[in-house]
């Protein structure tokens, strides 16, 4: 997974439209994610990684790039 897919499935799950997302934000104060938008995130990743996610993942990462280095770990 490229950080570019990683930004088209955080907009896909619901992160604000309103601003170009980049590595740096935060997920809940910068792209106001939701917690139904980060559940939807956690499903979405698991159908384009093809596995299992687990939800303690979202209480460990703060931004993008925390996620996408703890995905890229994962593969």
């Amino acid at each position: 997974m490229t950080m570019e897919e990683l930004i088209d499935i955080l907009k896909d799950s619901g992160a604000s439209e309103d601003i170009v997302i980049r590595p740096e934000h935060n997920l809940k104060e910068d792209l106001q994610m939701t917690s139904l938008a980060t559940v939807l995130l956690l499903v979405n990743i698991e159908q384009k990684l093809n596995c299992t996610v687990e939800p303690e993942l979202f209480i460990e990462v703060k931004t993008v790039q925390d996620l996408y280095d703890r995905l890229k770990a994962m593969i």
